[in-house]
């Protein structure tokens, strides 16, 4: 309820001139509300609008003195009286919607924000309803408010501590570990965090899963690959690595697509690495012709691997093509192969 305490007693300077009586109610209700009494304050807002029946703000803060005292219903009774003075206010909404989110009407609370906002863009708005999409686990379009709110505050609003926490939050259950940045810049800020986590950086997920993968924990190996992607989505030997693990534990159509991002990502002589590597998931998956498109084309990247000739020597022999198909395997024995020399006695003599 704090962000409503700010609210309750700074509009009541903004209310127009009323009949004096009326005034007097207001102002002591005003009085009681910051002295903690809101029944008190209840008992003189209700005074002032028997005196003024269009007294409007009486409205506006009796729903705040009733939301203080968890009494939604009577709140969002009132809030919606002064919408109706003024549908074009924002604050009414805003106000309303705090009060639905506090009571677990997440949809009737993001109705509010939507309106709210649409009256007029406000960064406590935007982190209002970025809390209702947190609340619904709709985590992306929470981050997208929480952005928008930092956009609009100055670099030394006391709110931004907060906002970090819950922007850091966000990311952080959709796997965007950058967010454990947003956690510590909150605390930096002053907010007492109740998460924290530690990130890895790009070499050190790498590494550990270099280390899994050579342990035979594929999947361990993968996810760590993965979070490096995560942190850095154009390093393309990282998905060499990935998909080389996911052609190991037999996922070729997913090895498939990280061979093809490797391509996309074009750096020599990776290139020619990750023709080979697609080549060998085609195989598996009997797409021969995609297979040996792929070793022509890492061959024609880096002509000097025998590791590349021997094996579309193999597959053109599995294909019938004997002689073309030895004389890649005595190119890749001229290269240096050390399993060329056994696939010549076996299928060229």
């Amino acid at each position: 309820m704090k962000k409503l305490s700010i609210l309750i007693f700074s509009f009541f300077i903004f209310a127009p001139c009323y009949s004096q009586t009326a005034r007097d109610y207001m102002q002591t209700g005003s009085d009681k509300g910051s002295a903690g009494d809101w029944n008190g304050a209840i008992a003189d807002f209700t005074k002032a609008m028997e005196l003024d029946p269009d007294f409007a703000y009486a409205y506006y803060m009796r729903g705040l003195a009733e939301a203080f005292l968890e009494d939604y219903d009577a709140a969002i009774s009132d809030f919606t009286k002064f919408i109706a003075f003024d549908p074009n206010d924002p604050v009414g909404y805003s106000s309303r919607g705090n009060v639905k989110y506090l009571s677990k009407d997440n949809e009737g609370a993001l109705a509010d924000f939507n309106k709210a906002i649409e009256l007029a863009p406000d960064p406590g708005d935007y982190t209002n309803r970025g809390d209702v999409f947190r609340a619904l686990a709709n985590y992306e379009e929470a981050i997208l408010d929480y952005n928008r709110a930092i956009d609009l505050l100055s670099e030394d609003d006391q709110k931004l501590g907060f906002i970090y926490y819950q922007l850091g939050y966000c990311k952080v259950m959709i796997g965007q570990m950058e967010g454990c940045l947003d956690l510590g810049k909150s605390i930096l800020l002053g907010f007492e965090a109740d998460l924290y986590c530690s990130m890895k950086n790009v070499e050190e997920y790498k590494a550990d899963g270099d280390l899994k993968i050579t342990n035979g924990d594929y999947e361990g190996g993968i996810a760590d690959y993965t979070d490096a992607i995560e942190l850095e989505p154009n390093d393309q030997l990282v998905y060499v690595a990935r998909g080389s693990a996911l052609y190991n534990i037999g996922d070729y159509v997913a090895a498939i697509a990280d061979f093809t991002k490797s391509i996309e990502l074009n750096e020599k002589p990776n290139t020619a690495m990750s023709y080979h590597r697609r080549a060998l998931s085609k195989f598996q998956l009997a797409d021969y012709s995609g297979a040996m498109d792929d070793l022509d084309r890492a061959i024609a990247d880096d002509e000097l691997n025998p590791e590349y000739h021997e094996a579309r020597g193999i597959l053109k022999i599995q294909l019938g093509q004997q002689e073309s198909g030895c004389l890649d395997l005595k190119k890749a024995l001229e290269l240096g192969s050390s399993t060329a020399e056994q696939h010549i006695k076996d299928f060229c003599s």
